[in-house]
């Protein structure tokens, strides 16, 4: 007997059977009343393989159901299914674009077909300050068509150079109302109004930031926009935007103006101007222009002055530009008021 059941413990040591109880210890460290002296190896199997494939069911209950969930139940006829929003949802705010209205723009306030012809008289000069060129350019530009934030100019320019007269071709181009320039404007934003001074007067301005291309770069303007005020675009603040440059940098350009009431003689009359400064940086020197603006004339510029400054600030050009004469298309493209 004693040798039957010794026999009977080699035979289970030697198949391994032993094994998942030393195994079921050191990994799953059971309790000891599932794990008794009396329970044998067979039973030890048994009760694990059951937990095994229990968990296992479990399991892919769960992936089935991820696999094909339950469809929602079916509402009655006529209900609707309602969504009730979260209480940390934020109500969408649109934002606000700015509208330039055409009647304060110095083209677009005028009808089609109204035009206007400049002088402008150009001097360079060499690096001891003598005049070593001049030329005199006769400009033509007339209104061609308007768009809700565009309008388009036909230019045709006419420059004597040394007792020679070439004509140049129409140029057609297509500008903004907010900028002035070709690019596309590819944004507007409104930033806290702020108060301009000007002869002693204080006039609250809108204050808008118009984010745009033009040639290989993208410019800001911030514009200081009176509605009530000519030329209301009081000041013009103009920003280049690059990935190397700070978010705070200084202006390129800054246009405003600085004097109204100013007279000018146009046409044997004399009509009230307003004085408009715009300064221009740039990496060798910088420009400086004095423009006289009048709401009755196309384009709003009467006369301006301009001067070219190198890196040491001394003049190498400047120019001198008036207007010759302009007409004012009133009651269709067949007929126009010349002043």
């Amino acid at each position: 007997m004693l040798k039957l059941y010794s026999t009977t413990i080699g035979l289970l040591v030697l198949c391994g059977a032993m094994t998942p109880i030393a195994t079921l210890h050191a990994k799953e460290k059971l309790p000891a009343e599932q794990v008794s002296a009396g329970t044998s190896a067979a039973e030890t199997r048994l009760q694990l393989n059951a937990r095994l494939e229990t968990a296992s069911e479990t399991t892919a209950s769960k992936s089935e159901l991820s696999r094909n969930p339950q469809p929602t139940p079916a509402l009655p006829e006529g209900e609707q299914a309602t969504t009730t929003p979260s209480s940390n949802a934020l109500p969408e705010t649109p934002q606000e674009q700015f509208a330039f209205p055409a009647s304060h723009h110095p083209w677009a306030k005028f009808p089609i077909g109204s035009w206007r012809e400049i002088e402008i008289v150009t001097e360079t000069f060499d690096e001891s300050g003598k005049v070593y060129g001049r030329s005199v350019t006769t400009q033509k530009e007339v209104l061609k068509a308007l768009a809700d934030d565009s309008y388009v100019l036909d230019i045709q320019a006419t420059v004597n150079v040394s007792g020679k007269q070439i004509v140049g071709p129409v140029n057609t181009r297509i500008l903004r109302l907010l900028t002035d320039q070709s690019g596309v404007v590819f944004s507007t934003t409104r930033s806290d109004d702020e108060t301009i001074l000007l002869d002693d007067q204080s006039f609250k301005c809108q204050v808008w930031d118009v984010l745009y291309g033009e040639e290989t770069r993208n410019l800001r303007d911030r514009l200081y926009y009176s509605s009530e005020l000519f030329p209301h675009i009081l000041r013009r603040e103009t920003f280049e935007v690059t990935e190397h440059l700070p978010v705070e940098t200084l202006p390129t350009d800054i246009s405003s103006v600085v004097a109204r009431n100013i007279p000018l003689p146009v046409d044997n009359q004399i009509i009230p101007c307003v004085c408009e400064k715009t300064t221009r940086l740039r990496d060798k020197g910088g420009i400086q222009i004095i423009r006289m603006v009048s709401p009755s004339v196309p384009g709003g510029e009467v006369q301006s002055w301009s001067t070219d400054f190198n890196a040491k600030s001394e003049p190498n050009r400047w120019s001198v530009q008036k207007l010759l004469k302009f007409e004012v298309n009133t009651t269709g493209a067949d007929h126009v008021e010349s002043k």
